[in-house]
């Protein structure tokens, strides 16, 4: 998604692209700190072109322990990078 620079908090992106109907429904992170990676799961699913869904949770688990964080946690998108190189990230159903 191509978005224009934002000048204040205040102000309104225009979208200039929208993939949102590429990346399948949104899914419910609850109250945890998986926003990053329920974005990058998206992303790795699209790539892929992937209809089932990724397991979250895997790469979470995997994320903040590279940060050497808790549970609940925020993670990072480098520990997200890292996550899916040396761990990988299996199907949901899995």
């Amino acid at each position: 998604m191509i978005l224009t620079a934002v000048q204040t908090w205040s102000s309104k992106m225009e979208v200039l692209v929208d993939f949102s109907h590429k990346l399948g429904e949104a899914r419910d992170q609850g109250r945890r700190g998986t926003c990053l990676v329920f974005a990058a799961t998206a992303a790795h699913e699209h790539l892929h072109k992937l209809q089932d869904p990724l397991c979250i949770d895997w790469l979470y688990y995997y994320a903040v322990d590279i940060d050497n964080v808790p549970l609940g946690s925020w993670t990072t998108v480098g520990a997200i990078v890292l996550a899916l190189k040396d761990y990988g990230q299996p199907y949901e159903a899995v």
